[in-house]
Formats: C-alpha cells, structure tokens, sequence
C-alpha cells in the first residue's frame, strides 16, 4: 500500500509505504522527498531505489541503485547514508549495509523475480505477498538454495509447476494454500 496527497506540500514530498515500491524520484533540493514506514524514514536527494517494509515482516531493506538516500531508523534514532549498489537492511533490531547485484531487487518492476541462491523458504514468502495466496514450505525445502528466476506475469500454479520441475519439490494445494514438500523418488 502506498498513502500520497493529491498534491505535494509547497516545501515537502512525502508518501507512506507499507509493502514493496521502487522508486525514481527527481531531485528538488528545495522540497526533499521522504518516504515513512511504521519502522524507517527515507530522506531522498534524487535517486532510483527498492523500498520493502512490510508491517507484518521482520526485514526491512532498502536498496540503492543510483544517488543517495539517509535512512532513519524510527526506534533506534540513528541515521545511516546508503551508496549505489548496497542495501541496506534491518532484521529484528539489526541494522546492516551490504553490497548487492541490484538486478536482483529491481527485476521485479519488469515483470519477472531473479534470485541467486536463495533458500526456498525466502522465495516461498515472496510469492505469498505477489500472489496473495499461502506458499508454505516444510523445513526440508524451506532451506534449499536455488538460483534462477521467475516469470511473475504466469500465474501461481506454473511458477509452482517450475519450481516443481527444477528441484525435487512437489506441491498440494488445499483451498488458498500450497504446501511445498521434497519429493522422494523410488530409485
């Protein structure tokens, strides 16, 4: 969910965002852009950059793919500045900068959702908030790693049947709920 004005303020931008926005935001050194969460403020100074930070998620990340963005953290009162290529990241009260391949966090503003060894688990809740259904996994799958990539433009039960296809999982789908299982084979 994204909260704007109709109009911006004569000296300020500001939206709220609950959920995932990628953003390319013109600089106006005059009226500063800020984005709000319930957990982080973003100052942005004219820049193209991935904002997830969901209410119900323990991660909040932002990722910078060009200018600069000072990142406020709302409980622990400090600010971080963030470079191109890095992201950062709170995780249950864990602030942290990393440097990442933004391709992977922007990829899904074409239509498509990249990862590099990411355990299945991670993608298993992606596809949740995409999809708005349950993809629940056992503990099994839950920490498989997979690269690869997925076409968000099909529809859940063939990302599901990829998935399927290119690890030994397999899939039941009961009501609005997939539950994802290792496959086990006969050999």
């Amino acid at each position: 969910h994204v909260i704007y004005p109709s109009r911006f303020e004569k000296n300020k931008r500001e939206i709220f965002v609950n959920g995932e926005v990628y953003a390319d935001v013109a600089k106006d050194e005059n009226r500063p852009f800020h984005i709000n969460s319930k957990v982080l403020d973003l100052k942005v100074l004219g820049t193209q950059f991935n904002f997830n930070s969901h209410d119900l998620d323990e991660l909040q990340s932002v990722v910078l793919v060009s200018g600069s963005v000072e990142i406020s953290s709302l409980k622990q009162k400090n600010k971080s500045i963030l470079k191109p290529n890095h992201e950062f990241l709170l995780s249950e009260g864990v602030q942290s900068i990393r440097e990442v391949d933004v391709t992977d966090y922007i990829s899904w503003t074409k239509g498509y959702y990249t990862f590099k060894h990411k355990p299945m688990g991670d993608i298993a809740q992606y596809l949740t908030k995409y999809y708005g259904v349950n993809v629940n996994c056992d503990n099994e799958v839950r920490a498989i790693l997979l690269t690869g990539g997925i076409d968000l433009k099909d529809d859940i039960n063939s990302v599901l049947q990829g998935l399927k296809f290119a690890s030994n999982i397999d899939y039941i789908k009961n009501e609005n709920t997939y539950q994802l299982f290792k496959e086990h084979t006969d050999n």
